[in-house]
């Protein structure tokens, strides 16, 4: 009841605040509540009063992303819908009548000393400055030292510990809604449309009765859909999940991922179809609940944590299922600089081998492929992926679908393997599963074969694809 008036923009704790009951039944209570967003959610529909805003698309704006250097925002397209920016709200809920474009124009006139200085800057996309001087900082060995020894000697918490995380499509939940991220295979357990509880192979041994040292085990519970159920359980609060055993996880730590259980206040279908969205409806579970507030900040870890099996399994849809090249060591081809070194035609000599039954580059162009040999003017170099650099995030996958207009299929389809993904990018584990230290995650893209300047390279956050005209990386 202190509070009168609140404003809430861009944010939705009474979804991903740990404590997110308490808030809700909190905001209930203030008189003047207002939502600034441009979708409803679980917070905004608990408001008294919600103003659309733009979309960031449709948006002015700017961004420090260190000192001394802005990053200019301006709009691709108009306002489709009759929104404006939460900015100018605050502008004439202030008395100012100005439309925050003419304040962001203005404003940055005044900074840069002019309105050519502005367009300028405008057309760079950023503002650089003279960054302030920083002091150097001081070293105290003895006191690394000291913080060295007492993490050694620590005492270990009891029990498994429970790491909460945002995966690379989720993230915190906001575009739950959207498809394309939704059927986006995790980078390391390839699964997609659900969170799950990612467990070691000595968990999957012992409390689950999997053994991926042995190959019957191994096949079974890779190839088959239905995954084992756990119950994860923090003091009062528990979740039921499926687990996924995966190779290199401790031994005492479990994982969750964050981003899922999208739901209305009323927990219908319908309601949460028609407010939050249908493809966000009825995927995964909230594990937000299992953050814990310190005093300070949150903590999205807990050392106090109890994992068991649980009765019944559940279907994960995995766009991969095999985990291992099980004997097939071509699958993905690795060499060390040292090798490279000893010997530095090593892959011309592979290459060679390979070519040899057709006696040549050449002859394998006329006898070894079914497509006709065209004339090629002037250079053209296939597009190569630097395998050093790609951590496997799938940024690139989600761009070719939104290119291309590739076909989401949903949960059910994927489990059939009917994914409709242009390119994937396989991931492969080396390594003994018993000893996570020992495990290498190796990423394997395979590609569209296609395209020529294809969108999967400008969003490749390591530009690990990118090439010229002539196809040149």
């Amino acid at each position: 009841g202190r509070v009168g008036a609140i404003v809430i923009n861009d944010v939705n704790p009474a979804y991903n605040y740990f404590d997110s009951k308490r808030f809700a039944d909190a905001l209930k209570k203030v008189k003047v509540s207002v939502a600034l967003s441009y979708k409803e959610d679980e917070t905004a529909e608990l408001c008294k009063f919600m103003a659309p805003v733009h979309h960031f698309l449709e948006s002015w704006g700017d961004a420090e992303a260190y000192s001394g250097f802005v990053s200019m925002m301006q709009p691709t397209i108009s306002p489709l819908f009759s929104t404006r920016q939460y900015q100018e709200s605050l502008l004439n809920w202030a008395g100012n009548t100005t439309s925050f474009e003419t304040y962001f124009r203005n404003f940055w006139t005044g900074k840069v000393g002019g309105a050519d200085n502005y367009l300028k800057a405008l057309q760079d996309g950023v503002i650089e400055s003279a960054a302030p001087a920083i002091a150097g900082g001081s070293f105290n060995g003895a006191a690394t030292a000291s913080a060295t020894s007492a993490l050694a000697s620590a005492q270990k918490a009891g029990g498994t510990e429970l790491v909460l995380y945002e995966n690379v499509a989720m993230g915190d939940g906001r575009h739950a809604n959207n498809p394309w991220l939704q059927e986006l295979p995790d980078p390391i357990t390839k699964a997609c449309w659900d969170n799950y509880v990612m467990v070691s192979p000595k968990f999957g041994r012992e409390a689950l009765g999997i053994d991926l040292t042995k190959q019957r085990d191994a096949d079974e519970y890779e190839v088959h859909t239905d995954k084992p159920l756990v119950s994860v359980k923090v003091g009062n609060k528990e979740l039921v999940l499926p687990a996924l055993i995966i190779p290199g996880m401790n031994d005492d730590t479990i994982a969750i991922a964050l981003g899922y259980g999208r739901s209305s206040g009323d927990n219908k279908e319908e309601t949460t179809k028609r407010r939050i969205g249908a493809a966000a409806n009825n995927v995964g579970k909230n594990a937000i609940t299992f953050a814990v507030y310190n005093g300070t900040t949150v903590d999205r870890f807990n050392t106090g944590t109890s994992i068991t099996k649980a009765d019944g399994t559940y279907k994960v849809a995995q766009n991969q299922t095999h985990n291992s090249y099980e004997g097939r060591h071509n699958v993905v081809q690795e060499v060390t600089l040292d090798e490279v070194k000893k010997n530095p035609t090593l892959i011309l000599d592979e290459r060679a081998k390979e070519l040899k039954p057709w006696g040549g580059l050449d002859n394998f162009d006329e006898g070894g492929s079914p497509y006709p040999v065209y004339d090629r003017p002037g250079a053209k170099w296939g597009m190569a992926i630097d395998l050093n650099s790609c951590f496997g995030c799938g940024a690139c996958v989600v761009a070719c679908n939104v290119e291309n207009n590739v076909s989401v299929v949903g949960k059910n389809e994927v489990l059939r393997y009917h994914d409709m993904h242009w390119l994937r990018i396989d991931r492969y584990f080396t390594g003994n599963p018993n000893d996570a230290d020992s495990i290498q995650t190796i990423f394997q893209p395979m590609l569209c074969q296609h395209c020529d300047n294809a969108p999967c390279e400008n969003v490749c956050p390591v530009a690990a694809t990118s090439h010229s005209s002539e196809g040149i990386n």
